[in-house]
């Protein structure tokens, strides 16, 4: 801490001596082109005065640096210190400067010999145009020194850093902006109102008010420009880091915007890190719930690792977000045959997630009365359709599978076609389409039946595995899926066979898949294997 603040204060010394340093120029160019004073007189008294006067400036101000800085040993105290530090500086300077410049015009009148009381009209406008002059320096001065030392501050504020905390007194911009364009005002029109308005016995000379002008424009224009490009400075931070929260998604990676100063700009930054702070607990409570509602939605599936009604039986499925809308489920038959579901709900998110939820409990309900995939279908879709009235939907399909008969009957709403293999060979399953529950609630929906023999398998999955990006950019698709599952070998039980499968598509986590993934893979045993082996993910 010792250290930044020696540092600190080296700078700002530097800054004032560098801001008397373009005033004593000033008012040196306005003594030689203005006032016609010889250059050998500013050195007996001019010249003197101006530099004890800066002198005093630098000591003044530094000393009061030092001791503004020097009382904050709390590095929080020592933040909202520095981001008033700047307009303390221009606020004392003018003060200062006003002080002085009575002083010197005092002294120099005792010097010629005379009194305020003897001063005659033209006396008298000369002193307020050399007041004026000298009011225009000191404006100019306390803009350069204010936009240097905001400039000096940053890096002790950046490394100070920036966490949740009493917020800055606000030390607006309205004394900085009007004093830099006061200045401007007075730096172009004070040579002018000399050529104008002048009652001195003083000769004028235009090519002398010219130069004087344009010395003061120059001096002027580059300290409103410093300003400028320091509070531009502040904008594009305040910009940039807004874009990288809209940039930043569902990650939210908090990261608050420097505060660097305590007027608008300051307040500002501290309002929109405040409101981060809130939005990013809030995002993380609600990160918690949605944790805890996967949790149960979780629960809520089939244990995966199951062998039914003489099939072997793995599954897979994972969400998109915290939360998903893939459904899946198994439901024994009183007759000892399997009901086999799989449905994907229209969106993504919470809402998904309360009518995946909803859907699963309506099926188990109509499951088990149901006598065909078809009938199961329609009474799943006259309730959801009076609910939903067309908002949302679901897409299913359902298959009752019967030992006994190796046949697999299955009925589709808008689902995706599921995949047969049979030996090395991997085709689309007999399927008709139909619209997805919810939408008409008329809707009539048919079935197909197929035999399965020993060895075969069904895969069912939702459209997030073929909607999910490969390796060259494009969709994954029906026909890589058809690849995949045709390059399994034969034999491999149900949960060695997803294994692979998985191992063939595109990775997760990787930004692959946009949608819910879910696949749901049945195979019946050939000939002698154990039928009751466990197989799932």
């Amino acid at each position: 801490m010792r250290k930044l603040k020696l540092r600190l204060l080296a700078k700002l010394a530097a800054v004032f001596a560098l801001a008397v340093a373009v005033g004593t120029a000033m008012l040196t160019v306005d003594n030689v082109f203005l006032n016609h004073i010889p250059l050998r007189r500013l050195l007996e008294f001019n010249i003197p005065a101006i530099l004890a006067g800066d002198l005093l400036i630098l000591i003044v101000l530094s000393v009061f640096s030092y001791r503004w800085i020097g009382s904050g040993d709390d590095p929080e105290d020592l933040r909202l210190r520095l981001m008033r530090l700047p307009g303390k500086m221009l606020s004392g300077l003018l003060l200062l400067s006003i002080a002085l410049s009575v002083l010197y015009d005092v002294v120099s009148i005792r010097r010629r010999g005379g009194s305020l009381m003897e001063l005659t009209a033209s006396d008298w406008a000369d002193l307020a145009g050399s007041f004026v002059s000298e009011m225009t320096v000191a404006l100019v001065i306390g803009t350069l020194q204010y936009a240097l030392s905001r400039r000096a501050v940053r890096p002790a504020l950046l490394s100070l850093g920036t966490k949740e905390s009493r917020p800055a007194p606000l030390a607006g911009l309205l004394l900085p902006m009007s004093v830099a364009t006061l200045s401007c005002f007075f730096v172009v029109s004070t040579a002018g109102f000399e050529y104008l308005y002048g009652t001195s016995s003083r000769p004028i000379e235009i090519g002398n008010i010219a130069v004087a002008a344009a010395i003061r424009l120059a001096f002027g224009m580059m300290v409103f420009y410093l300003l400028v490009a320091e509070i531009r400075q502040d904008i594009r931070t305040a910009s940039a880091e807004v874009k990288a929260l809209q940039r930043g998604g569902g990650a939210f990676a908090h990261r608050p915007i420097p505060v660097v100063s305590g007027d608008e700009f300051g307040e500002l930054a501290e309002a929109f890190n405040r409101l981060q702070r809130h939005m990013g607990r809030s995002y993380e409570e609600t990160r918690q719930e949605l944790r805890l509602a996967y949790q149960v939605q979780k629960s809520l599936l089939p244990a995966a690792a199951r062998s039914r009604g003489g099939l072997e039986l793995a599954a897979l499925s994972e969400p998109s977000r915290e939360v998903g809308g893939d459904l899946f489920d198994l439901v024994d038959r009183p007759d000892g045959g399997l009901v086999v579901m799989i449905g994907d709900v229209s969106g993504k998110g919470v809402s998904a997630s309360m009518l995946m939820t909803a859907t699963l409990a309506l099926f188990r309900k109509e499951a088990r009365a149901a006598d065909s995939p078809a009938e199961l279908l329609r009474r799943l879709n006259a309730a959801i359709a009076e609910t939903l009235q067309g908002r949302m939907y679901v897409t299913m399909g359902v298959g009752f599978w019967d030992a006994a008969a190796s046949t697999w009957r299955y009925a589709s709403a808008g689902h995706v076609t599921p995949m047969l293999v049979r030996g090395r060979r991997a085709e689309e399953a007999k399927a008709l389409p139909s619209l997805p529950l919810g939408i008409d609630d008329e809707e009539d929906y048919a079935e197909t039946v197929e035999r399965l023999e020993a060895g075969d398998a069904l895969l069912l999955y939702t459209d997030g595995i073929v909607e999910a990006t490969a390796e060259d950019g494009e969709l994954f698709g029906f026909a890589r899926l058809e690849r995949a599952l045709e390059r399994i070998p034969e034999g491999d039980t149900a949960e060695r066979a997803l294994r692979r499968l998985l191992e063939l598509l595109p990775p997760s986590g990787q930004g692959a898949y946009d949608d819910d993934r879910t696949l749901l893979l049945l195979r019946v045993p050939a000939a002698g294997e154990e039928e009751d082996r466990v197989a799932g993910l």
